[in-house]
Order: C-alpha cells, then structure tokens, then sequence
C-alpha cells in the first residue's frame, strides 16, 4: 500500500519543521510513467514521491535531524 508522500511532508512540517516537496516533482507524465501508470488510470490518491534539497551549508547534524525525522515519520505513518 506505502505511504502518501503528501501525508510525509505534512507530518515533516508540522512536526520537525522541515520543508520537503510531495508530489512528481513537476515531471507528472514521467512521473506517470515511473510508477507504471496509465494515461486512463483513474487515481484515489495523488502518487508521487518526497523530495529534499540539501545545500553546501547543511552541516552533518542537520541531515541526521532529517533522517532522524524521517524515520519516526515512517513509523508512525505505518501503524
């Protein structure tokens, strides 16, 4: 079943106040095409995945917090 990306970014921002982006990443037919969509496919919920910029000024811990967050995210998304 997974996990909605949508329901990942929310939880990122709301609970640990990191910016992701949910979705196809501006790329919908390719992303289409990725999860093995058809055109005619009709969809209950919107597909995706989660995306995460990281810049040349993220020290290692703040990519620990990110991963860290993550992981309780998927956890709790889980259950």
């Amino acid at each position: 079943k997974g996990i909605s990306p949508f329901d990942i970014a929310y939880e990122l921002s709301k609970k640990y106040h990191i910016e992701t982006r949910a979705g196809c990443a501006c790329a919908g037919p390719y992303g289409h095409d990725l999860l093995g969509l058809k055109d005619n496919q009709k969809l209950k919920t919107k597909p995706g995945w989660l995306r995460i910029s990281l810049h040349y000024t993220h020290e290692k811990e703040d990519i620990d917090y990110f991963f860290n967050a993550l992981n309780k995210t998927i956890v709790k998304l889980s259950h």
